[in-house]
């Protein structure tokens, strides 16, 4: 940001002081836990007018859409799209049928709504968190690929018998072998502006196997890749 606008004054806000404490903005606020998000944004409206901000930029997470209506109403600009946009792709399962119904290649992912409903299916199969940031399983240890349904079924069975995580917190999705790739696309009124094509070298958690956010990537020329996401992504 900095690089593109040396002038810019960044304000950094969190509700983990140690995060905060890493933050390269240039003023620092401590928030409230968010669960009182409400409160947050309320409180710091007139800060945000005291301040002069004109932007708000969010990270990811599940209240994305809640935020961005509040963020309206406190006159702030944000850089998120629509809030039915959001509210899909916080959705794993809807967000792969809308691919799979363009012809698009997408592995088989079922959505999970009791343990009954898991089919017995041979290949290679891994439990996802349904909603929210991330696309591995981010509630403990994960398996490496390598189970069949039912060994999905076992992990789905163990976080709710043993976690209290409802079974239709998850999906089940075939596992694709190879290379992993990501493509961020940066779109303008339903016009394509920007690809950005990498591949996933280590995952962040350094597990093998997961395909979520990479500890380390490298930028790659990969045009079939890029045509994909764009039939994808295409409004």
């Amino acid at each position: 940001m900095r690089a593109g606008e040396p002038a810019a004054r960044i304000v950094g806000c969190h509700d983990d002081a140690f995060a905060l404490r890493a933050s390269a903005a240039d003023t620092k606020h401590l928030l409230l836990p968010s669960r009182h998000r409400a409160i947050v944004l309320e409180r710091y409206g007139r800060s945000f007018d005291a301040k002069k901000i004109d932007l708000l930029i969010r990270d990811i997470g599940r209240r994305r859409s809640a935020d961005r209506a509040r963020a309206t109403r406190l006159r702030r600009r944000v850089f998120l799209p629509r809030t039915s946009v959001i509210e899909l792709c916080q959705d794993k399962y809807a967000l792969a049928m809308v691919p799979a119904a363009r012809g698009v290649p997408t592995p088989v992912t079922h959505a999970v709504r009791r343990l009954a409903d898991i089919p017995d299916s041979s290949g290679v199969w891994r439990p996802r968190d349904r909603y929210g940031a991330g696309s591995d399983l981010g509630r403990g240890p994960r398996r490496p690929p390598g189970g069949d349904a039912g060994a999905g079924a076992e992990l789905i069975a163990y976080w709710e018998r043993m976690r209290g995580v409802r079974a239709a917190e998850f999906t089940l999705s075939e596992y694709l072998p190879g290379r992993d790739f990501s493509c961020q696309s940066l779109w303008h009124e339903g016009i394509l502006v920007l690809t950005k094509t990498f591949e996933r070298l280590v995952p962040f958690d350094g597990e093998p196997g997961t395909s979520s956010v990479a500890a380390l990537a490298k930028t790659v020329n990969e045009p079939r890749v890029a045509a994909v996401c764009e039939v994808a992504g295409a409004p």
